[in-house]
Order: structure tokens, then C-alpha cells, then sequence
């Protein structure tokens, strides 16, 4: 067999600049796992009120973190592939595309697919799963090959948040700056979702039904974000050696 690793991430804008910041913008939200309205009332919303209004003050953040070669994503996504590529040898090819940028996925699979590549391992470089996320960038790897004819084996990675290998590599590049800082308190800080999001992930009412604690219990959904991120946030706390009362877990933006 022909195997061939695909990488997959949501993408970056293509330059730091308002105009670019606004096609990006419009692609990323433009979609119901992220805005999860009806069509007649997102596109018009996003087009016409959350891109324009966002795109000045989104460019100027891009702009602080830029780098000569690129977006950060993008070089640490290229660097992370050649590092993978050049692990695997001639055992695999090795990919990135992303779901709203170039190299899109739906190309980087017909090229694959073109090459003679019959075996198809899927990675969504994101820890914890998330329908914003994970969800969207593998729904265009399902509607993609959905297209052909013949469909290669293919295999998703699931979500490694509670990986030993992802967690000791957080470990060792966070151990030492928390010895210098003599951090009283450690916050463990996520990316935010509307909780509505985390409900109809892990079925609505019986996800309320479950109480507070839920995200807390061992026999918490592995497909729930935030139980993802309160596993993460107990395993690393374990390892760093924190002591009880001495961190706190908590999300940006939600």
C-alpha cells in the first residue's frame, strides 16, 4: 500500500493586513459547527458585521506576532511536517492543508489520491475535540472523498489530550519557567466555546442532567471538550507536582 499522513489545521490569513484578515474571517466563520445559525442569518452576519468590524483590529494583533516566513501557524505547521517526514523516511508521505487556507484539504487530498496514495492516515493537530475545530476540519476530509470513486483505507487520529507524550512535552517546556516566576497559583487557561456547543456534544439534556462535577468523573464523554480540558488541566497539574488549592482551570472568551 501507498500510505500518505494528512495534517490538518484550520489555517491562517495569507498576510497581516485588514483585507486579508477579512477573506479569512469570512471562510472561518462561515460555518455551522463555528457560527451555528441558519444560513440566512450567518452569512449576512458574518459578511456584513463580524469581518468588516473585526478585520482592522484582528490584522494589528496578526501584524505583533508575524514572522519574516510567515504566519506562526503555518511555519510551526511546516516545521512540525518536515519534522514528521523526515521521521517516517519512505514509510509515508506527509502533508499539511488546512480547512480555510492554503493548501486546502480538499486539494491535498486530490493530489494525494492522484499519486497513487491508497492508505490515508488523518491528524487534527488539536488536543482536545471540539466541533469548531476538529469537527470542521474532518467534515471537509468526508465531504472530499466523498467525491471519489475509489476511497482510500483512511484512519483518524482521535483527540490526545490525555496522551502521556503530549503531556510530558507540556511539561517540560512549562517546568521551568513556573520555577522561575515562583508562581504562587498556576491557571490553566482554554480557548472558549458557547456552551451550547459543550450540551449538544455531549446530548443536551442529559449532559445537564449530570450535574457539575461531570467534566470532573473519569467516565466523562472523550469526545467533550471541556471534560478534555479539565483532564488535561488535572494531568498536567499531577506531573508539575502542584498542590491542591495551587491552580484553577478556566476558558477565554466563554
Amino acid at each position: 500500500m501507498t500510505a500518505a499522513v494528512l495534517l490538518i489545521n484550520v489555517g491562517s490569513p495569507a498576510a497581516p493586513t485588514p483585507a486579508a484578515l477579512r477573506r479569512y474571517l469570512v471562510r472561518f466563520l462561515d460555518d455551522p459547527r463555528l457560527i451555528d445559525r441558519p444560513a440566512w442569518l450567518r452569512k449576512p452576519l458574518v459578511r456584513c458585521l463580524i469581518a468588516p468590524f473585526r478585520a482592522r483590529a484582528s490584522a494589528a494583533k496578526y501584524a505583533a506576532i508575524w514572522q519574516p516566513e510567515g504566519s506562526p501557524l503555518t511555519v510551526f505547521s511546516e516545521a512540525l511536517r518536515s519534522a514528521l517526514a523526515a521521521h517516517l523516511g519512505d514509510a509515508a508521505q506527509v502533508v499539511m492543508a488546512y480547512a480555510v487556507s492554503a493548501p486546502r484539504i480538499a486539494e491535498q487530498i486530490d493530489e494525494l489520491l492522484s499519486n497513487g496514495v491508497d492508505s490515508l492516515l488523518v491528524v487534527p493537530l488539536f488536543p482536545h475535540p471540539a466541533a469548531a475545530t476538529t469537527g470542521a476540519c474532518t467534515a471537509q476530509v468526508y465531504r472530499a472523498l466523498e467525491r471519489e470513486w475509489a476511497v482510500p483505507a483512511v484512519q483518524v487520529m482521535p483527540p490526545f489530550h490525555r496522551d502521556p507524550r503530549w503531556l510530558n512535552a507540556l511539561v517540560a517546556v512549562s517546568r521551568e519557567p513556573l520555577q522561575k516566576a515562583a508562581a504562587e497559583h498556576v491557571l490553566f487557561s482554554f480557548h472558549g466555546l458557547p456552551e451550547r456547543h459543550i450540551q449538544r456534544a455531549r446530548g443536551g439534556a442529559a449532559c445537564r442532567a449530570a450535574g457539575g462535577d461531570c467534566c470532573d468523573r473519569a467516565s466523562a464523554l472523550s469526545t467533550c471538550y471541556r471534560a478534555g480540558c479539565a483532564q488535561s488541566a488535572a494531568a498536567l497539574a499531577q506531573r508539575l507536582g502542584l498542590a491542591a488549592g495551587s491552580w484553577s482551570l478556566t476558558f477565554q472568551s466563554r
